[in-house]
């Protein structure tokens, strides 16, 4: 394939164009992908590629009309790559950030006791998660690892039918 070079990363799979624009594509859009370049070039009708992508035909049809329009970039959902409606304003993340600096660090408060404090005292209401992943962002907290369950597997007893004993009572 000379245009678009298709290189597999792990679970991603980037399409690099001669541009120096990279396109991430997941699995599903990297199967339409092969399968309408297969159709526009003649060596797959649309109707056996609807079997195997599991679409209806109307849906393969627009499918290949943006194909031939943008190659990749209309295979992809329109609003990946753009920030998310949720996120807070710049501003009050700053005042939140100094709030903490000011007031909590020193202290050695955790997200969750911060973003209560602040509730009160200044009057920022922010998630404590929110809180944490914006402290870990500014090197301001250190995440924890999770740790291990303490129970361990016993090696089975080597001779068949012998039972241990394990509880310190003294049976013969």
């Amino acid at each position: 394939m000379s245009y678009p070079q298709i290189l597999q990363t792990g679970i991603t799979l980037v399409i690099k164009k001669h541009i120096k624009k990279h396109l991430i594509i997941n699995k599903k859009e990297r199967r339409y992908f092969l399968a309408l370049e297969r159709v526009q070039k003649g060596e797959a009708s649309l109707t056996i590629t609807t079997q195997q992508l599991g679409i209806c035909y109307r849906h393969a049809q627009r499918l290949l009309r943006r194909f031939k329009e943008q190659k990749t970039k209309k295979l992809t959902h329109s609003e990946r790559g753009r920030p998310s409606g949720n996120r807070k304003p710049e501003d009050f993340k700053q005042s939140v950030m100094a709030a903490y600096e000011k007031h909590y660090k020193t202290k050695a408060f955790g997200p969750t006791l911060a973003a209560e404090n602040m509730q009160k005292r200044q009057n920022l209401a922010v998630h404590p998660e929110t809180l944490r992943l914006w402290l870990i962002k500014h090197n301001l907290w250190q995440p924890r690892a999770s740790r291990k369950s303490h129970r361990s597997w016993r090696e089975p007893s080597k001779k068949f039918g012998k039972l241990l004993q394990i509880d310190g009572s003294h049976h013969k």
